[in-house]
């Protein structure tokens, strides 16, 4: 609906990125404090994860 000019998209840069050279849309980063994300890592046990896991949480 972005690409034909019905609306707008709040979306991760990510997938603008991937979809910007297929459809036809602008591209405008938001600052606002809401839309910075924060990005957590859970696990039942983190004691428990593989070495290769417990190394990238580390």
């Amino acid at each position: 609906m972005t690409s034909s000019g019905v609306g707008l998209s709040i979306v991760p840069e990510v997938y603008s990125l991937r979809y910007r050279t297929e459809m036809v849309f602008k591209i405008v980063a938001l600052s606002d404090g809401w839309a910075l994300r924060h990005l957590l890592v859970c696990a039942r046990r983190f004691s428990t994860l593989p070495d290769h896991a417990r190394h990238y949480v580390q």
